[in-house]
Protein backbone atom coordinates (compact mmCIF):
# COMPACT_ATOMS: atom_id res chain seq x y z
CA UNK A 1 0.00 0.00 0.00
CA UNK A 2 1.27 3.13 -1.37
CA UNK A 3 1.08 6.52 1.45
CA UNK A 4 -1.33 7.85 -0.81
CA UNK A 5 -3.49 4.37 -0.61
CA UNK A 6 -2.72 4.65 3.42
CA UNK A 7 -4.07 8.27 3.53
CA UNK A 8 -6.99 7.53 1.05
CA UNK A 9 -8.10 4.89 3.06
CA UNK A 10 -8.13 7.04 6.92
CA UNK A 11 -9.59 10.15 4.73
CA UNK A 12 -6.66 12.19 5.38
CA UNK A 13 -6.52 13.00 1.67
CA UNK A 14 -9.50 13.98 -0.78
CA UNK A 15 -10.67 11.18 -2.92
CA UNK A 16 -12.32 11.12 -7.07
CA UNK A 17 -10.99 14.48 -8.87
CA UNK A 18 -9.91 16.64 -6.62
CA UNK A 19 -6.64 18.04 -7.02
CA UNK A 20 -4.22 16.97 -4.24
CA UNK A 21 -0.26 18.53 -4.69
CA UNK A 22 1.69 15.52 -3.58
CA UNK A 23 4.88 17.07 -3.01
CA UNK A 24 2.92 20.21 -0.99
CA UNK A 25 0.95 17.45 0.98
CA UNK A 26 4.68 15.71 1.86
CA UNK A 27 6.08 18.68 3.00
CA UNK A 28 3.09 19.16 5.53
CA UNK A 29 3.48 16.05 7.12
CA UNK A 30 7.51 16.40 7.31
CA UNK A 31 6.49 19.76 8.92
CA UNK A 32 4.35 18.29 11.50
CA UNK A 33 6.88 15.22 11.99
CA UNK A 34 9.62 18.09 12.52
CA UNK A 35 8.00 19.75 14.86
CA UNK A 36 6.62 17.02 17.01
CA UNK A 37 10.25 15.96 16.97
CA UNK A 38 11.39 19.28 18.74
CA UNK A 39 8.58 19.27 21.12
CA UNK A 40 9.88 15.43 21.99
CA UNK A 41 13.52 16.87 22.76
CA UNK A 42 12.23 19.83 24.92
CA UNK A 43 12.20 22.20 22.19
CA UNK A 44 10.05 24.07 19.71
CA UNK A 45 8.58 27.27 17.84
CA UNK A 46 11.28 29.63 17.31
CA UNK A 47 14.83 27.68 16.54
CA UNK A 48 14.04 25.97 19.58
CA UNK A 49 13.96 28.87 22.12
CA UNK A 50 10.11 28.14 22.50
CA UNK A 51 9.21 26.79 25.97
CA UNK A 52 7.78 23.04 25.93
CA UNK A 53 6.35 21.96 29.42
CA UNK A 54 6.90 18.66 30.69
CA UNK A 55 3.34 17.35 29.73
CA UNK A 56 3.71 18.49 26.18
CA UNK A 57 7.39 17.00 25.75
CA UNK A 58 6.27 13.70 27.15
CA UNK A 59 2.99 13.92 25.16
CA UNK A 60 5.09 13.99 21.97
CA UNK A 61 7.79 11.23 23.03
CA UNK A 62 5.05 8.89 23.68
CA UNK A 63 3.63 9.69 20.23
CA UNK A 64 6.81 7.92 18.42
CA UNK A 65 6.39 4.53 17.65
CA UNK A 66 2.39 4.43 17.36
CA UNK A 67 0.64 3.89 14.49
CA UNK A 68 -0.09 7.57 13.85
CA UNK A 69 3.21 8.01 14.07
CA UNK A 70 4.19 5.18 11.02
CA UNK A 71 1.11 7.00 9.27
CA UNK A 72 2.57 10.25 9.46
CA UNK A 73 6.25 8.86 8.77
CA UNK A 74 4.38 7.06 5.32
CA UNK A 75 2.79 10.39 4.35
CA UNK A 76 5.96 12.33 4.90
CA UNK A 77 7.54 10.06 2.20
CA UNK A 78 9.80 8.13 5.45
CA UNK A 79 10.40 5.01 6.75
CA UNK A 80 9.06 5.02 10.14
CA UNK A 81 11.41 2.16 11.50
CA UNK A 82 14.39 4.41 10.52
CA UNK A 83 12.98 7.59 12.07
CA UNK A 84 12.39 5.94 15.11
CA UNK A 85 15.71 4.42 15.42
CA UNK A 86 17.29 7.71 15.14
CA UNK A 87 14.78 9.37 17.25
CA UNK A 88 16.00 7.20 20.26
CA UNK A 89 19.84 7.20 19.02
CA UNK A 90 18.90 11.45 19.72
CA UNK A 91 17.71 10.51 23.06
CA UNK A 92 20.29 7.75 23.73
CA UNK A 93 17.80 5.02 24.28
CA UNK A 94 18.81 2.88 21.06
CA UNK A 95 20.40 0.13 22.81
CA UNK A 96 17.29 0.70 26.08
CA UNK A 97 14.56 0.01 24.17
CA UNK A 98 13.51 -2.56 21.83
CA UNK A 99 9.74 -2.32 21.64
CA UNK A 100 7.51 0.53 20.73
CA UNK A 101 8.97 3.75 22.70
CA UNK A 102 5.26 4.23 24.60
CA UNK A 103 5.68 1.98 27.46
CA UNK A 104 3.64 2.19 31.12
CA UNK A 105 2.18 5.78 31.21
CA UNK A 106 3.62 6.12 28.09
CA UNK A 107 7.11 7.43 29.56
CA UNK A 108 10.26 7.04 28.49
CA UNK A 109 13.33 6.16 30.96
CA UNK A 110 16.26 4.64 30.61
CA UNK A 111 16.98 1.35 32.91
CA UNK A 112 18.82 2.10 35.55
CA UNK A 113 22.06 -0.38 34.41
CA UNK A 114 22.21 1.65 31.31
CA UNK A 115 24.13 4.45 33.21
CA UNK A 116 27.70 4.69 32.59
CA UNK A 117 27.58 2.58 29.39
CA UNK A 118 28.23 3.72 25.77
Amino acid sequence: MTARDLALHRGLVPSGNDAVDAKACRMLWRAALAEIGLVALGKAGNRGKAFVTPAEQEAAQSWFGTRDFYTVCALAGFDGAYILRKYRERLGLADELRGPVRRGRGRVRKSAGAEGTA
